[in-house]
């Protein structure tokens, strides 16, 4: 709005370019600042989360609910969309920063052998396809135990 009213009659269109340019620029450089890497890995009763620098947070398996992700096994996406839900009401968010419409076949496979894994070691299996969460290109599937296949191995593990 100030550009508007006083730099439009200094610096004409040229400085209307500058302007978003620099724009681009900040928000950029602020994004690449605020993103992070991030490794899980598991254990026999643990998930591992290290985001950046800091150290591995541990999280028991049992603690986990389930989670929200793209159905890697059967879509060849390579935008990653994670979000873990905890028992206790807390939740890990995990998304690209990279929006591009273009598909990574390494970045997929990828993807797809996290989603193999994570399914394997917390012992879950899709679950429902959320419509609204498919709409919003945000991971639609549920990932959690089923509730059908509990038996008294599954609580006789929780017990070891």
């Amino acid at each position: 709005m100030l550009y508007a009213i006083k730099g439009y009659r200094y610096l004409g269109m040229s400085g209307m370019y500058l302007l978003v340019g620099l724009f681009f620029v900040i928000f950029t450089a602020l994004f690449n600042y605020l993103s992070k890497s991030v490794t899980i890995y598991f254990d026999r009763k643990r998930m591992y989360v290290k985001q950046g620098n800091q150290e591995y947070v541990s999280y028991l398996k049992r603690d986990v609910l389930g989670f929200f992700s793209y159905n890697y096994d059967e879509q060849t996406k390579s935008f990653t969309y994670l979000k873990i839900i905890f028992k206790n009401g807390k939740k890990i968010t995990i998304t690209d920063a990279d929006y591009s419409q273009k598909a990574d076949a390494e970045k997929a496979l990828l993807l797809k052998q996290f989603l193999v894994s994570a399914k394997r070691q917390l012992a879950f299996t899709a679950i429902k396809k959320d419509r609204w969460r498919s709409l919003l290109k945000s991971g639609a599937y549920w990932y959690s135990e089923d509730p059908s296949k509990k038996d008294s191995y599954t609580k006789e593990a929780d017990l070891t």
